[in-house]
Parts: C-alpha cells; sequence; structure tokens
C-alpha cells in the first residue's frame, strides 16, 4: 500500500472519528452490549486457536448464562470462563498510566492459562473440606 493510499485512509479515519465524537457518548445500555459481545467474541476465537471445541453460541451460553454444555469437557467451559475473567482484570488494569507490574503478568497469566474455579483458591477448598470432613486419603465408598 502507498503512502499516498495510506494518508487517504488516515484523513477518512479521523474524519469518521470526528463524526462519532460529535453525537457525544454511548448510552451505558450500548456500551455494556458491545462489551458483552467483545469479551463473548474474543473468548470464543481466542480458546477455538488453542483447541477449545465449543463453538461461538456455546461460549455464550458459557459465559452469559453460566451453563456447561452436554459433552463438553468442564477444562472446555473453565478455559472459557478463566479467559473472560483475564480479559476482564485486562480491561480494568489497560486505563492505568503505568508500566505492569510483575506480578499483574503473573495474575494475568494464572487467570488465561489455568484450568480453575474462578473464586475457589486453595483456602476456600481447604476450608470446603474441613467443614465436609473431606479427606483425600479416606475414600468414603466402600471397596
Amino acid at each position: 500500500m502507498s503512502a499516498d493510499r495510506i494518508e487517504v485512509l488516515l484523513r477518512e479515519s479521523d474524519a469518521l472519528k470526528a463524526q462519532l465524537q460529535a453525537l457525544g457518548p454511548l448510552p451505558e445500555p450500548v456500551l455494556g452490549q458491545i462489551r458483552e459481545d467483545l469479551e463473548v467474541l474474543h473468548t470464543y476465537h481466542s480458546n477455538a486457536i488453542e483447541g477449545n471445541t465449543l463453538t461461538l453460541g456455546e461460549t455464550k451460553a458459557v459465559l452469559l448464562e453460566g451453563i456447561t454444555v452436554a459433552g463438553k469437557r468442564l477444562q472446555e467451559h473453565l478455559e472459557a470462563v478463566n479467559h473472560r475473567e483475564a480479559m476482564r482484570l485486562m480491561m480494568r488494569l489497560a486505563p492505568v498510566k503505568k508500566p505492569l507490574e510483575e506480578s499483574e503478568i503473573l495474575e494475568l497469566h494464572s487467570r488465561a492459562s489455568n484450568p480453575r474455579m474462578p473464586g475457589v483458591t486453595a483456602a476456600s477448598a481447604s476450608e470446603w473440606q474441613a467443614q465436609c470432613g473431606f479427606s483425600p486419603t479416606r475414600s468414603r465408598f466402600p471397596r
């Protein structure tokens, strides 16, 4: 693409941006729908690249309805949910005008790559096990 063509496209883009800005900010319900659509589409395509077999419709159901899909592995469900959580963290970090810290990068990676239930920590799982009397070394089933 020639430099002249790029210059024309940039001018057109600037004109369209000015027209859009003249309309004022988008209403919150519209912004919310855009965010929701972005989360679903980005999650679907990112996970599909990695081999996740959820369809776009299934991804939407998992993220928006919180359901699992019959015949799909729980890991695929968790990949979708965790990707969305990583994306939400990224969107919270993006407006901050400072370099990312190592701990933030590690947290993003952890959220996106670990098949775990959001909100379930080792401490909360241990607490649940203690309340239920669960012991991974003691079988509750007769042999």
